[in-house]
Order: C-alpha cells, then structure tokens, then sequence
C-alpha cells in the first residue's frame, strides 16, 4: 500500500502536511479472515479495520469509501463452491456500488 499510495500518487507533501490527490476518486477494499464474520462483528473488530484501513486511506489520499466487502471463516480446505459464492458475493456488492 505505501508504495502505491504514496507521495506523488496519492499525496503531495506540503509545508506542514500533505495535500491529498485522488479527491473524487473511489475507495472499494475487499478483505477476508479465517475468524467467524459473526465474532468479527461482535467483537468490533470488523468495525476497526474499517476505521483503520477504509477510514485513515480515505482521509489521507482523498478517496471517497463506497464499500467494504469481508467475509471470514476462511480456512484451509475451503470448498470450491463455498470460493464460487463468495466471489459472486463480492461481484454483486461491486454492481450495487458501481452501478453504470
């Protein structure tokens, strides 16, 4: 990420800061885990990343957030249909966030 996101793409350094440089411009990250979805949310650790990955990119680069796909439980051995699913999962998430 620092390497993409970094100054000259995404940030211009200014006197006493940075300018970001992808105003305008949207923010759709895709992230899973091997934890349960359910435990993620109610231990809020799926609100933390957000906050800490969707929230501080977005206010650094300019980015508007337009959506977080997660899914987690997963594990080794994950069957190729449950894989099948969740792509179609993140597929339609995108078409509701993108529509053309």
């Amino acid at each position: 990420m620092e390497r993409v996101f970094d100054f000259g793409f995404a940030i211009r350094p200014t006197l006493g800061g940075s300018e970001p440089l992808l105003k305008g411009r949207k923010l759709y990250s895709i992230t899973f885990s091997g934890a349960p979805e359910t435990w993620l949310r109610a231990t809020h650790g799926l609100e933390a990343l957000r906050t800490i990955f969707d929230d501080h990119l977005a206010s650094v680069t300019g980015l508007q957030v337009v959506g977080h796909f997660h899914t987690g439980g997963i594990v080794p051995g994950l069957r190729e249909d449950a894989v099948q699913d969740i792509f179609e999962a993140i597929d339609r998430d995108v078409r509701m966030c993108f529509p053309r």
